[in-house]
């Protein structure tokens, strides 16, 4: 157990705490701009970088070249203290090494596809595995013969002739002009780590477990959405081998039972239930396993998500159940798309898994699809309400190694030196390694486990015999997802009224499951209190360990509706497990709450007026041995809240000899707390504002350290308002140029001259007539297999022209241009020198100097002779001016006011505003000066006062950060 280090260790926090995020090479590499990047990476406290193909790579995956640069990416995070991981897929999802070992049909994905037909066809072609003859209606199905031959079958007007086929999934851009993968193969996933993984040991294996701690894997499914079969033929995962390997788990033939699967009839939650349970065991198996035996064989550590974790069906779907996989893994991992805090199942069936085996880590891949103007205090509510639900290593998406073309587009933001933040971003590291730090001390303490109703999933989902639609549009999908909503809301709801709990599925019960005395044990945790949710299905393992807890005086609260199959079938012994004493019957998630409330003691309470429970406020409680560990967020991003917390667990403390600390998560500092004992419970007073956290140290040790008040910062305290800043005719100060967009253009071929259009719509126009692949948008085949192939059409003359209009003269303005080797430049008929004058903000983005840009209206003309390889963007000028919402060069502000700058001449500007004041205070001696700063819109801020910044990363650290500004 990992005891809490102040004085090294959380003050400054080493590189295994720090970020590690996905780091997409998407461009020709070159060895010194990874070099370079990593150094900066370095510099703003981030621990490490996951080695990530992506959209837009022009160096061939897996090439001599690309190991160059994963030797010399090794090498330079190794003399900088760093960690460098591999990531095991051209893109993803993984297990096609970029589609090179699924180019036949060997190691495609394959289907069991059923097809109706109420008339027999003349010839019956395809691999066919099994033919029916029976009786359906629409969906349901009344009665069915297997059959071995249809030559000669007479069919009845109420009977139909059922065909099952093997067949293997079309192929895909996505995979590079190959199929998905067979993730139920094994020698599909040997094939995979022989080419992928042992790859990487031979080239940089010595750093195994060293500088390369581990591997991530990402989404590896078994019905990929680029899967293809014959739309009117349904389709189901299967492998050539699982025939043979369901009736080895099972005892009979899946194919005498398969068509009860499609249709609805006396035996379909059966034969459902143990296809899944069968196809969740061999993906397991066949690529978890697999894959997690040979990384720890040679010093890897396993890692990586799996697919559509948060939806109940469509995660059923595509991976049988995603909790088992979590066992075979080192360190557990999710994702979590967009800015928001909504799916408590996906961190819970990661972290509890993560719990339960000791394992210790439990990773997110974080913040992807929250656009360019992502602000760190977004990063720090995502971040935070996923760390009081267990998380405790970031993995932000993405650092894109280039912006060039497309890449710009792929799921942004950049969290890497190509954004404007860039400098500010350590102090963003350095609270999270803080916080990774402390929650990876010492041991959660959860005492409620919630059985997951996956099982019961499996038993009803199966599909339409007429054929798939939409994957997640599938006939039993939503319905199914729509219980994954309900019990996510039962998750969050029990989080929210502060009874933490950990989530129990059923095979990892069966495999690790236990009970002592009146504690329902599943690995290294003890539970005194088990809720059994939507489980109308458990497996007869599941159903022995709860009926002995029951026995041993355990309480279990089934929640409706309650369990009435065994493995898919009905069972008569469920009778004993409902109508136990120890059986508590509950009907809605207020009558469960109420329950809790009367019988089950929290851990912790979070409460404010009346004795309620904040519901906003999210925790986390940990013991280290030495002392409880107490994180607290405020999920609530506006508002502030006034609580006080309890604390019911000290048996392991002194009660006598208390100390409560704060830890403040920016700046590394402890304070002493005030606090009350009383009745077995520490308690003490708390004032969070809008998305702040809070970090407490309960123990027995004394630490030498300041005391803390807590500060309620509102309208009618009694400090004294001392001068209160003006808002409006600022001066200021911009960090770096302003920007004129200019994505608008005309273009020419063959001496004709087009509409004024979007860029990238001209773009797309001149490859048409070309006939160039398009390469507007991501999700194509991968560049490096095309891009440096000559085209037919090569070296067509093509001209862009931009029109801008300004109201000013402007001396030293530049032109920010892509590829700008490639054009000839005119400024209104005039000759431009192309020589490359610096970057603004990404390599890729070169700058040349422009002439004096006089009033009036200019054309700026590029010409090039346009290749295959090459990508049209929009160009920017740079300079000492203004922009105006028209979109017009103006006049550079003298002032500003607070507030938004797009309408106060810096409508495209992306750079810092610098805002000045100065303030004339009054003698208050030996009193305290504070800072106050108001709500604001933008990535970051600081202030500096008399030459003293501080960091003001989000909003609450204004108030929370900028206290004694000085006396």
């Amino acid at each position: 157990m990992k005891k809490v280090d102040f004085d090294n260790e959380f003050k400054n926090p080493g590189s295994e705490y720090r970020s590690i995020p996905f780091w997409a090479w998407n461009d020709e590499l070159d060895t010194d701009e990874i070099r370079r990047q990593i150094r900066e990476m370095k510099s703003c406290g981030i621990g490490g970088f996951f080695i990530h193909s992506r959209d837009g790579l022009e160096t061939e995956y897996l090439s001599d070249k690309w190991f160059e640069c994963v030797s010399a990416a090794v090498d330079e995070a190794k003399k900088n203290g760093m960690f460098s991981w591999l990531y095991d897929e051209d893109r993803w999802p993984s297990g096609t090494c970029g589609g090179s070992i699924t180019a036949t049909d060997k190691n495609s994905c394959k289907g069991l596809t059923l097809e109706v037909y109420f008339s027999v066809p003349e010839k019956i072609e395809g691999n066919v595995l099994a033919l029916y003859k029976t009786k359906v209606y629409e969906m349901e199905i009344y009665s069915l013969e297997r059959i071995r031959y249809a030559e000669g079958l007479i069919l009845s007007d109420e009977e139909a002739l059922l065909i099952a086929r093997l067949e293997v999934s079309g192929k895909s851009e996505w995979f590079n002009n190959s199929a998905p993968p067979d993730n139920l193969s094994f020698d599909t996933v040997s094939d995979f780590i022989n080419n992928t993984h042992k790859k990487y040991k031979k080239a940089v294996g010595s750093e195994f477990g060293v500088t390369i701690p581990g591997i991530f894997t990402d989404e590896p499914s078994l019905a990929d959405r680029h899967a293809s079969f014959n739309p009117n033929r349904s389709w189901i995962p299967w492998t050539e081998e699982f025939e043979k390997y369901f009736f080895e788990k099972r005892g009979y033939d899946v194919l005498d039972m398969i068509p009860y699967f499609y249709f609805n009839g006396e035996k379909s939650e059966k034969i459902r239930h143990d296809y899944w349970r069968t196809v969740s065991e061999r993906f397991k198996e066949a690529y978890s396993v697999q894959i997690g035996d040979w990384c720890r064989e040679n010093n890897l550590l396993f890692t990586g998500h799996f697919l559509q974790e948060d939806k109940l069906g469509l995660s059923c779907r595509v991976n049988g159940s995603v909790m088992p996989h979590y066992a075979a893994e080192d360190i557990q991992a999710i994702d979590m798309l967009t800015e928001r805090a909504e799916e408590y199942i996906t961190v819970k069936q990661c972290s509890s898994v993560s719990n339960q085996l000791g394992h210790g880590i439990v990773l997110s891949e974080m913040y992807g699809c929250t656009g360019w103007d992502f602000s760190f205090e977004g990063q720090k509510w995502v971040g935070d309400w996923q760390y009081a639900l267990g998380v405790n290593q970031r993995c932000q998406h993405l650092a894109l190694y280039s912006l060039r073309g497309c890449r710009k587009r792929d799921y942004p933001p950049s969290i890497n030196c190509n954004t404007s933040w860039w400098k500010e971003y350590k102090t963003v590291e350095d609270y999270f390694a803080r916080l990774s730090y402390m929650l990876r001390c010492g041991e959660p303490i959860r005492t409620v486990l919630v059985v997951h109703p996956m099982t019961t999933v499996w038993s009803r989902l199966g599909c339409s015999p007429y054929g798939n639609p939409k994957r997640n549009q599938e006939r039993d999908i939503p319905k199914l997802n729509e219980l994954g909503d309900t019990f996510n809301s039962l998750v969050k709801n029990l989080c929210n009224k502060h009874y933490d709990c950990d989530l129990g599925d059923e095979v990892i019960i069966s495999e690790y499951g236990s009970c002592s005395d009146d504690k329902f044990v599943i690995g290294k945790c003890e539970y005194n209190t088990v809720i059994m949710p939507f489980c109308e299905n458990l497996l007869s393992e599941t159903y022995t360990k709860v009926m002995e807890f029951m026995e041993n005086g355990g309480t279990v609260l089934g929640l409706a509706p309650f369990p009435r199959l065994i493995e898919g079938e009905v069972s008569e012994k469920l009778s004993l497990l409902i109508n136990h004493h120890n059986f508590v019957k509950l009907f809605s998630e207020n009558e469960l709450i109420n329950y809790l409330d009367k019988n089950v003691k929290r851990e912790v309470s979070i409460i404010y007026e009346n004795d309620k429970e904040e519901e906003n406020i999210l925790y986390q409680l940990r013991y280290d041995g030495n002392g409880y560990i107490l994180f607290l967020s405020n999920n609530d991003r506006e508002s502030a809240h006034e609580v006080n917390i309890k604390l019911d667990v000290l048996e392991n403390l002194e009660q006598n000899n208390l100390y409560v600390y704060s830890l403040n998560l920016l700046t590394g500092t402890l304070t002493s707390c005030d606090f009350k004992y009383a009745k077995g419970r520490v308690c003490f007073d708390e004032y969070m504002q809008g998305c702040q956290s809070s970090m407490f140290y309960i123990t027995n040790k004394y630490v030498e350290c300041g005391s803390r008040d807590v500060q309620i910062w509102n309208a009618e305290d009694n400090r004294i308002k001392t001068e209160e800043i003006p808002v409006e005719y600022i001066a200021y100060e911009a960090d770096t140029k302003n920007i004129l967009a200019l994505d608008m253009c005309r273009y020419c071929m063959d001496e004709k001259w087009s509409e004024n259009i979007d860029v990238w719509k001209a773009q797309k126009e001149i490859r048409e007539n070309l006939e160039m692949r398009q390469i507007y948008h991501n999700g194509l085949e991968q560049r490096y297999r095309w891009v440096n192939t000559r085209h037919k059409n090569d070296g067509k003359d093509v001209w862009l022209e931009f029109e801008f209009k300004s109201l000013t003269g402007v001396d030293d303005a530049e032109l920010v241009i892509e590829r700008l080797e490639c054009f000839k430049i005119e400024l209104d008929g005039k000759i431009i020198d192309n020589n490359s004058v610096g970057c603004f903000l990404d390599k890729s983005f070169k700058c040349i100097q422009l002439p004096k840009i006089t009033e009036g209206v200019h054309k700026l003309r590029l010409q090039c002779n346009y290749t295959n390889d090459m990508e049209l963007e929009c160009c920017y000028i740079l300079g000492d001016f203004g922009v105006c919402a028209n979109r017009e060069i103006i006049k550079k502000p003298e002032s500003i006011s607070l507030g938004d700058i797009t309408g106060q001449g810096y409508f495209h500007y992306c750079g810092g505003i610098a805002y000045k004041f100065k303030c004339c205070l009054p003698e208050l001696p030996n009193k305290e000066i504070y800072l106050i700063s108001k709500d604001f819109d933008g990535v970051s801020s600081s202030a500096v006062i008399n030459g003293r910044e501080i960091k003001i990363p989000w909003k609450e650290a204004g108030d929370c950060g900028c206290r004694k500004v000085f006396t």
